[in-house]
């Protein structure tokens, strides 16, 4: 494989186009990439689990219509430091290890995600810097420090805390958080002060 990969819209085979709208579970495991773009007119909407798993990828930029990033897809990705997602993302999911032991020190998180599920952000020790776009219907954030997300979607008030960055030294959880989710506060070691309203 090359180092650059792009992944077109569609291939054609035996003068039928097929238009590309998933990698496949394991379909870039252990692979020497380094970087990954989609074409503009990408309709892909799926990384299934483990597509990445392993692999050297260093950088990838998400077509605007991904819609699902499933379990473990980017696991043990150990060079992977940068994840371009636009902020028109069609992006809902974000399954669990989805970026575990990867480099990864920023995230745009785009008002269209419904779920981040429990443990999305395992071993993410170097994510300090989270945009969340406004008006996400799940999710907040307090001092773009800690993601806060309601436990049900229709649930009229934030319930949970989400996650922290990694690099948080004070923190104040709200009155209303009635759950903190699995890893919130995993390789947090700056912690410095701890307040429960």
């Amino acid at each position: 494989l090359k180092d650059d990969i792009l992944i077109p819209r569609s291939i054609f085979h035996e003068t039928q186009e097929y238009i590309i709208i998933s990698i496949c579970s394991n379909a870039f495991r252990c692979s020497k990439i380094k970087n990954v773009q989609f074409d503009g007119d990408s309709q892909i909407r799926i990384i299934e689990s483990e597509a990445f798993v392993s692999s050297s990828i260093q950088s990838i930029t998400i077509s605007p219509h991904l819609t699902e990033i499933c379990d473990g897809a980017f696991k043990f990705c150990k060079k992977l430091n940068k994840i371009e997602i636009p902020e028109n993302s069609e992006l809902k999911k974000i399954g669990q290890n989805a970026f575990s032991f990867s480099q990864i020190k920023s995230l745009l998180i785009p008002k269209s995600v419904i779920e981040l599920s429990d443990g999305w952000c395992n071993n993410t020790n170097y994510l300090n810097q989270i945009t969340l776009i406004q008006n996400n219907q799940r999710y907040s954030m307090i001092d773009d420090k800690l993601i806060i997300g309601k436990s049900k979607i229709d649930k009229k008030n934030f319930d949970v805390l989400v996650f922290a960055v990694r690099n948080i030294k004070k923190v104040t959880i709200p009155r209303y958080i009635e759950i903190i989710s699995q890893s919130a506060f995993e390789e947090c070691n700056n912690i410095e002060e701890f307040k429960i309203e």
